[in-house]
């Protein structure tokens, strides 16, 4: 399978897993617990989420239409603690850290790189 060169015209959200898939959808439906910037921008947007095993359940009744069309075999790899950016030509990229704490702080780094500071 050949990949084309994205353009400025991306078709919508491009995921490297089924994961990240649903991960973007509770994003953009305000699962998230922080996120700044503007797709449109240079850098684009970052957000953090974090899921705990107690919210699988909700998780579930929430995203199971999402959970079913992306195929996600296992949503138990929705819970953890995640950063997420997505570029301005769509791609989204998701990095798990070990403790909430953690992407936190990736995020508070990151947020002024996206246009805000992330406690404005």
């Amino acid at each position: 399978m050949s990949e084309q060169p994205p353009t400025s015209e991306a078709p919508g959200p491009i995921f490297a897993s089924t994961r990240d898939q649903v991960l973007y959808r509770m994003a953009i439906e305000q699962w998230a617990c922080e996120s700044t910037g503007d797709i449109q921008a240079a850098a684009s947007w970052l957000c953090w989420l974090s899921n705990s095993p107690a919210e699988l359940a909700d998780i579930l009744d929430a995203f199971r239409d999402d959970i079913d069309q992306a195929q996600l075999a296992d949503p138990q790899q929705l819970v953890g603690n995640f950063l997420m950016t997505q570029n301005n030509r769509g791609y989204v990229e998701v990095a798990e850290y070990e403790t909430e704490d953690a992407v936190r702080e990736a995020y508070t780094r990151l947020a002024p790189t996206y246009g805000e500071s992330p406690n404005a």
